[in-house]
C-alpha cells in the first residue's frame, strides 16, 4: 500500500494491465516523494517561525543579559580599585558568579527553544513548559505591564506530547496575545480537562480582538493583520499544525475591541505516539 511503501507486483506482459500497473507504480513513487518533500517544507516553516519568535524576544533577552553584565562590570571595577580588601573581593566574586549563572540560564533557555529537534512524544509536565515560556517572555510582559493569570479547573499535571512543540505552541499563542494588548492588559491561561481523555488550554486576552471578516483567515499561512515587520503571519498556522500533529483541535472566540480567546484541546495520550515530523 502507499503508506507502507510495499511494491505493487507488476504484470509480466506488456498488455494494458501491465502498462497500467507500471504507471500506477510510477505514480505511487511520485506521491511518496511529494509527501516527503511536503513534510520537509513543513518542518522548515516550523523552524522559520520559531526563529522569528526568537527575534521578537531579542530585546527582552538583551535586557536579561545586560543587567547582570552591568553588575559584574561594577564588581570588577570595585575589586580593581581596592584589591587588598579580601572581604569585598569574596562578596563581589560571589555576585559575579550569580550574574554568570543568570546569563547562562537565559542563553540556555533561548538555545533550547530555537534548536531543531525531531518530534518525540513523551510525558510532559504542562506547568514546566508554561513556566519556561513565561520566563522567556518576562521582559516583554513587564515592559507592557501585562498581568498573567493562570487558572486551573482540573488537577491534571501532564500529558503525552512533544515537549518542544508544546512549548512552541504556547509561545506562539502568548506572543499573539501580547501583540494584541496595550499597556496594563491581561492574559488568562486556563488549564482544564473537559473529559477523561482530553486536556484543554485556553489563552484569553482583553486586547484588540479579531474582526469578523478576519476570523476565517487567521490560520492561513502568511496571513497577518500586524504591521509589516511585526510578524511573519505563520504563528497561528504553525500552531494549528502542531495541534493537529497531536490529533487535537484549536478554536477561537473573539469580540473586536474586547477580547480574544484561543482554546486548544489535546488528547492526554495521542493515538500515534511515534509520529515524526
Amino acid at each position: 500500500d502507499f503508506e507502507s511503501g510495499t511494491p505493487v507486483l507488476t504484470h509480466p506482459h506488456k498488455d494494458e494491465i501491465g502498462i497500467l500497473l507500471n504507471r500506477f507504480e510510477h505514480l505511487k513513487k511520485r506521491l511518496q516523494y511529494s509527501k516527503k518533500e511536503l513534510e520537509k517544507a513543513q518542518h522548515q516553516i516550523y523552524q522559520a517561525e520559531k526563529l522569528a519568535s526568537v527575534g521578537r524576544l531579542a530585546s527582552g533577552v538583551a535586557h536579561e543579559v545586560n543587567n547582570p553584565l552591568n553588575g559584574m562590570r561594577f564588581c570588577v571595577y570595585s575589586i580593581k580599585k581596592d584589591p587588598e580588601n579580601t572581604t569585598q573581593t569574596k562578596e563581589y566574586l560571589n555576585l559575579i558568579n550569580e550574574g554568570l549563572e543568570q546569563i547562562e540560564s537565559v542563553v540556555t533557555k533561548l538555545l533550547g527553544y530555537s534548536r531543531q529537534r525531531p518530534t518525540s512524544i513523551e510525558p510532559v509536565v504542562i506547568d514546566d513548559k508554561l513556566k519556561t515560556v513565561l520566563e522567556l517572555l518576562e521582559y516583554r510582559l513587564k515592559e507592557k505591564t501585562i498581568q498573567v493569570n493562570i487558572r486551573r479547573t482540573s488537577d491534571i499535571k501532564h500529558i503525552k506530547a512533544d515537549p518542544h512543540l508544546l512549548q512552541e505552541m504556547m509561545m506562539n499563542l502568548l506572543l499573539n496575545s501580547l501583540d494584541a494588548l496595550d499597556s496594563f492588559g491581561s492574559i488568562t491561561i486556563t488549564i482544564g480537562q473537559p473529559d477523561l481523555n482530553t486536556v484543554s488550554l485556553s489563552f484569553h486576552d482583553n486586547g484588540t480582538g479579531i474582526k469578523k471578516e478576519d476570523m476565517k483567515l487567521i490560520f492561513d499561512p502568511f496571513y497577518s493583520t500586524k504591521d509589516t515587520g511585526k510578524g511573519t503571519g505563520l504563528g497561528l498556522s504553525v500552531t494549528q499544525g502542531i495541534v493537529e500533529l497531536h490529533h487535537g483541535t484549536i478554536s477561537v472566540k473573539s469580540e473586536p475591541g474586547s477580547f480574544t480567546e484561543f482554546i486548544v484541546h489535546l488528547p492526554i495520550t495521542p493515538e500515534n505516539e511515534h509520529s515524526h515530523r
